[in-house]
């Protein structure tokens, strides 16, 4: 008969084993398409045309609903899984990521206009790459959330702006998965580093240190190639 640990571990191989990365690229190329379409036809008639980035646009909608639900799906089966037999597995060692995967990932990034989500890929110390965004629509906005009320005493805005933000979501994923060194590639910069908002109260770059594990490092790196490291304290 199968142990409680042997089901666990059926379960995590089950959650690895989601496309999470795939319907990521599925939605992006769906959106670049669309948005190249509506650029280049500005003021067109053609139903075809319309028609056609009218379908992009549908498949970009129906891609990242697929990808939430198997966020989704993948956070809860874990969960499961911890609850059955706990993860005893030490955490593996930092891993250097080398400059060429950064780089690599920093110009497969698509260009998006400042008020869109922010999208970024996690290079993990494990080899994986893993397609991240910003937005409410995830299981760890959620725990960001509950650790943004218990750290500052309130969850409204703007403090609960910070919930929703890849890094905030990146750190309380550190903390889930007691993970000690890692690297993210958003596409943009940091928010608190930019003129527009260096004297905004809750900023991911005032607050970061305090999402993330006390010791644990995160390296951001940003749009056009700085390296912000952010040192846990929380």
């Amino acid at each position: 008969m199968a142990s409680l640990s042997d089901v666990a571990r059926t379960l995590r191989t089950a959650a690895d084993a989601l496309p999470l990365t795939l319907l990521a690229e599925a939605a992006d190329a769906a959106q670049a398409a669309a948005t190249l379409l509506a650029h280049t036809t500005v003021g067109t008639s053609d139903p075809e045309i319309i028609a056609t980035t009218d379908t992009f646009a549908e498949a970009y909608r129906r891609c990242t609903e697929l990808l939430q639900t198997a966020q989704a799906l993948h956070t809860h089966i874990n969960t499961l899984a911890d609850r059955l037999a706990p993860d005893t597995t030490p955490p593996p060692p930092p891993a250097h990521v080398e400059p060429g995967r950064i780089e690599q990932n920093r110009r497969s990034l698509p260009v998006r206009p400042e008020g869109t989500e922010t999208q970024g890929r996690w290079l993990r110390s494990n080899g994986d790459t893993v397609v991240v965004r910003s937005g409410p629509d995830d299981e760890w906005h959620d725990h960001a959330l509950d650790f943004v009320r218990r750290m500052t005493g309130t969850s409204k805005h703007p403090a609960s702006r910070l919930a929703v933000h890849v890094e905030v979501k990146l750190a309380m994923r550190m903390r889930h998965g007691r993970l000690t060194e890692e690297t993210v590639v958003i596409d943009r910069t940091v928010c608190g580093r930019r003129p527009t908002d260096r004297q905004a109260q809750y900023t991911c770059d005032k607050f970061l240190k305090h999402f993330l594990p006390r010791g644990a490092r995160l390296t951001v790196v940003e749009r056009d190639g700085t390296r912000v490291v952010y040192e846990g304290e929380g």
